[in-house]
C-alpha cells in the first residue's frame, strides 16, 4: 500500500467520502498512505476526509486547495493519532468555510502545523475542538490576525494542549459573537 493513488470522484450531496473508510484502508501496515488527490473542483464538503485513519503517520502534499466551494473542513484530520505532519495546507481556499470544527481533533502525535496563518477566516462560525487533545503540538502558526468576530462556538479548542508553549495574540480576536468558549484551554492530566 505504500504508493496508492486515488482520482476522487467519489461523491454524494458533494461531500467526499472517509478515504480510510471508503477505501478499507484503516489498517495501514507500512504506516504510510501516498495518496495524490488530483481535483477538488466541485466538492463542498471535505470535512471526514481522513477521520479515524489512525495508522497513517505522514500525509504527501495534496493539490487543488484552491477551490472556493469548500465550505466545510470539520473532521478533516480528526483521529489520526499517529499522523506527525501534515501536507501544506496554508493554500487551502477557506473563504466560504464555516466549519472548521474538530479539524485536528486527537491528532495526538502532531508536532507542528503548517502555517495557517493567512487563511481567511471571516466567515468561520463553528472553531470548537479544533486542537482538541493535540497534546504534542509544540507551536501554532501566529493566527493573531486571524477573524473570529462570527465565530460561535470555540469551545475545547486548545483543550488538553500540554506541549504547546505560546498561543501567539489570539487576546487581540473579537469574540463578541462567541456563545461558547468553555473550556477552551483546559489541560487534563488522565491521557
Amino acid at each position: 500500500m505504500n504508493n496508492m493513488f486515488y482520482k476522487l470522484g467519489n461523491e454524494i450531496n458533494n461531500k467526499l467520502f472517509p478515504l480510510c473508510e471508503f477505501y478499507k484502508i484503516e489498517n495501514i501496515r507500512e504506516n504510510k498512505l501516498n495518496v495524490k488527490i488530483i481535483e477538488f473542483k466541485s466538492f463542498e464538503n471535505l470535512s471526514y476526509m481522513l477521520d479515524n485513519c489512525n495508522s497513517l503517520y505522514n500525509i504527501p502534499d495534496i493539490v487543488g486547495f484552491n477551490n472556493k466551494k469548500i465550505n466545510d473542513l470539520s473532521f478533516m484530520f480528526s483521529n489520526c493519532n499517529s499522523l506527525k505532519a501534515l501536507p501544506n495546507i496554508s493554500n487551502l481556499n477557506t473563504e466560504n468555510v464555516q466549519n472548521i470544527n474538530s479539524m485536528f481533533l486527537n491528532c495526538k502525535s502532531l508536532i507542528n502545523l503548517p502555517d495557517i496563518s493567512k487563511w481567511a477566516t471571516n466567515n468561520f462560525l463553528f472553531i470548537n475542538y479544533l486542537f482538541y487533545n493535540c497534546k504534542s503540538l509544540l507551536e501554532i502558526p501566529d493566527i493573531s490576525k486571524w477573524n473570529v468576530e462570527k465565530a460561535i462556538d470555540m469551545s475545547y479548542m486548545f483543550y488538553n494542549y500540554k506541549s504547546l508553549k505560546n498561543i501567539p495574540g489570539i487576546s487581540k480576536w473579537n469574540i463578541s459573537k462567541n456563545n461558547d468558549s468553555s473550556y477552551m484551554f483546559e489541560i487534563v492530566n488522565y491521557y
